[in-house]
């Protein structure tokens, strides 16, 4: 208070100084200033507060781009996936995840060219008539124009008009928001569609004027009235497109025998206007009456100048003090400390947005190794068949594969015993994570293999046009366990498969490092490096009786991982085989049962007791071509059930791991590598796998369940802040107390009272 009155008086003696000019005159000129002054600051908060209405709708739409953009690359809502009897209650739970992540929308549609006439939502698929007479039925949905509009290849916007009600209420409308998905071919395959309630876009814009001064307008790009603050008179007069161009196109108007001031801003991302219109007679009405009344005082009571000084005062510091109150208003949302000056509190937002945006580019660095093992796993395994997507994937993740041929090698980090090996395949991957040699001749990045206990690294590696292949596979390959050695001390097992020069057959040479790997377990050697390319011409030589163990154990091991593809074609190279080394009837079939025998084993296997199948009739074939056709189905019964088993252990992984941490994240002795010893993983990957799962790091996680535990007591309980602190796992209360007021904005004891 007492800085508040030091400012008034400087006024007031400022103003009695001049008090002997004669007074009339300077009165007059010192008005005119301030209304000017005042004037300005009028347009000057319109325009603001035009700004940040234009700021936070771009904010919320580019957060609907992104969001299409999920939903492009995401297979769980795929045409596929919506439309399946089973798998679509996984795309309704995928689309209701997404629809979540904004505040702004009603409802997320996502509409396929392939059904013309549905669209899917979180609550299934709806037929485009069905959606418009029950869904929004109280809206005025144009069926064909939403039709034409789920085809453009453009973002559009459309604005559903509103509508009188029963009872005579008005409903306000929507606003569409449709958003082309393309594939990764470049070709639109759909749209997404986000409805919009008014009332929503109102909250944005509604603080820029009050009802009878004016109103604010959303105009889209085909001069098309969008949205407006209110509903007042001035939407029918500026609803039509010749009107908004000649608004646009000055900065006063004339609507219905009234003048009007007009600001534009223009949103060029997304083709929108934002137009404020503001009734110069209503908006400056006070301050004419002000004018009229100080000029009149002025020469009726000359005599009382000191009066007519303290007024002016009063007058000149009245904007300061709204400035006061607004930033007190903006400044108190945050739960900023009373004693505060305004100097404070705009220190105080400035420097809560640059630590957001920090914390921000932390995250997003975080991010980056959890996505590159993802989609190193998912190449690996041969999900990713086109080679423009796994070059878009490759370098988002910040994987540069630069030389053209490829070969991979799984290193194994089996020990003795199981906590053993979870320590040596964490402390192995802090070096096989990414690195190069020879002189850049090479490069590999490595992924974590928890079922076999190995570490996979993807080689990308520089041929010489004189240099044998195998030659420089295997100097690369000595130069890997070298560094391994100087690490590790230990050198491990190694499988490596073939070179291939395309990433999209990368799996095959994957399964025959596994398969090298599987064969140092059955026909152990003393040597730590196996070659699939040496094992399979050793066999081929030592074999009397033409038995291709080498594919039998690249088979077995495709099956072991549900690949399909690769299983199915390592089977037709055997027959292929087959046919040519066996001449006779009796030989052939000998043969047949042999690769009968190698299905059955690995059916029985990996499905247990669910792999049934007539051994009988896969026995009684004619010929080798014959079983082939046969046997494609019971490696599709194979394949299928290993990856649905994978997704599943996944899953119950999931929610084993996440019910451990909630039921102690208050314990002390909770820590990370607590958690991967309890549920046998690496260190590495349980954070990566928390990370991916809930979005942000284990410590994070467990911060905030301990965090929203003591808001909760706070809340509900009459407990002491250092009871409350010390059950939620904390030892250092006064700490803590600093760490609550920065992330919250106010001490604990201040949270309690204002939330009571």
């Amino acid at each position: 208070m007492k800085k508040k009155n030091r400012v008034l008086y400087q006024y007031f003696f400022s103003y009695f100084l001049i008090f002997i000019i004669p007074f009339s005159i300077i009165s007059i000129i010192w008005y005119q200033t301030s209304i000017q002054s005042i004037e300005k600051q009028i347009q000057l908060s319109t325009q603001n507060y035009l700004l940040q209405a234009q700021t936070t709708m771009s904010d919320h739409l580019k957060q609907l781009e992104f969001i299409s953009k999920q939903l492009s690359l995401d297979s769980k809502v795929s045409i596929n996936m919506a439309t399946h009897p089973y798998y679509s209650i996984e795309a309704r739970s995928e689309l209701a995840r997404y629809k979540i992540s904004s505040n702004l929308i009603d409802e997320l549609f996502v509409y396929y060219y392939d059904e013309p006439n549905k669209v899917s939502s979180a609550f299934g698929q709806l037929d485009l008539a069905l959606l418009t007479q029950e869904k929004y039925t109280k809206y005025d949905f144009d069926l064909d124009q939403l039709k034409k509009d789920l085809k453009v290849k453009t973002p559009i916007f459309r604005s559903v008009p509103s509508v009188i009600g029963k009872n005579g209420e008005e409903i306000q409308g929507l606003l569409e928001y449709i958003i082309p998905l393309w594939g990764s071919d470049g070709i639109p395959y759909g749209a997404a569609m986000y409805t919009i309630k008014m009332s929503n876009v109102q909250k944005i814009m509604n603080p820029i004027l009050e009802d009878k001064i004016g109103n604010v307008f959303m105009v889209g790009d085909d001069q098309q009235l969008l949205a407006s603050a209110n509903s007042n008179y001035l939407v029918s007069l500026a609803n039509s497109k010749k009107t908004i161009e000649k608004i646009k196109e000055t900065k006063q108007v004339k609507l219905d025998q009234e003048k009007f001031e007009v600001m534009v801003l223009k949103d060029d991302n997304f083709g929108l206007s934002y137009m404020a219109l503001t009734n110069s007679d209503r908006a400056y009405t006070a301050i004419k009456q002000v004018h009229n009344v100080i000029l009149t005082s002025v020469i009726v009571l000359f005599a009382m100048g000191i009066g007519f000084i303290i007024f002016i005062s009063k007058l000149q510091y009245k904007p300061i003090k709204n400035l006061e109150k607004m930033l007190k208003n903006q400044v108190e949302s945050l739960g900023e400390s009373e004693s505060y000056d305004d100097f404070a509190r705009i220190q105080q937002h400035v420097s809560y947005f640059l630590k957001q945006n920090k914390q921000l580019t932390q995250d997003i660095y975080r991010q980056v190794p959890h996505a590159r093992e993802q989609v190193l796993r998912k190449l690996l395994t041969g999900r990713l068949k086109h080679q423009e997507e796994i070059n878009v994937l490759l370098k988002s993740v910040d994987v540069h594969l630069d030389a053209p041929n490829y070969f991979t090698i799984l290193v194994s980090t089996k020990m003795l015993d199981r906590e053993a090996s979870i320590q040596n395949q964490t402390f192995l991957m802090t070096f096989l994570d990414s690195f190069e040699g020879l002189g850049g001749s090479y490069r590999a990045y490595g992924s974590e293999l928890l079922a076999s206990q190995s570490i996979a690294l993807l080689v990308s590696v520089k041929l010489d046009d004189k240099q044998n292949p195998q030659d420089k596979i295997q100097q690369v390959v000595n130069d890997i366990l070298l560094l391994i050695q100087t690490e590790n001390v230990i050198s491990p097992p190694v499988g490596v498969g073939s070179l291939v020069t395309d990433l999209s057959y990368i799996n095959r040479s994957y399964i025959e490092g596994l398969a090298a790997l599987d064969y140092q377990t059955l026909y152990p050697e003393m040597k730590k490096v196996y070659y699939y390319s040496e094992i399979k011409q050793n066999l081929a030589q030592n074999s009397q009786f033409f038995y291709p163990t080498d594919e039998e154990l690249k088979l077995t091991q495709s099956l072991n991982q549900g690949d399909e593809e690769v299983a199915l074609k390592t089977l037709a190279e055997m027959i292929k085989k087959g046919n040519l080394e066996h001449k006779t009837v009796a030989s052939r079939r000998l043969f047949g049962n042999y690769l009968v025998n190698i299905i059955l084993k690995s059916g029985v296997d990996s499905c247990k007791d669910d792999f049934m199948i007539d051994a009988n009739e896969l026995l009684d074939f004619s010929s080798l071509d014959e079983l082939f056709n046969c046997l494609q189905k019971n490696i599709h019964v194979i394949c299928e059930y290993v990856q649905n088993k994978l997704k599943n252990q996944e899953s119950q992984l999931k929610v084993a791991i996440f019910d451990f941490i909630e039921t102690e994240y208050a314990s002390h002795e909770l820590s990370l590598e607590g958690l991967a010893e309890e549920f046998g993983v690496s260190i590495s990957y349980l954070s990566r796998f928390i990370k991916k799962e809930s979005g942000v790091t284990f410590s994070k996680y467990v911060q905030q369940l301990r965090l929203e535990q003591i808001k909760n007591n706070l809340i509900d309980t009459d407990q002491t802040i250092k009871e409350i602190i010390q059950a939620a796992g904390y030892y250092d209360v006064p700490n803590y107390t600093r760490k609550f007021k920065e992330i919250v904005g106010v001490t604990p004891g201040q949270y309690r009272r204002l939330k009571r």
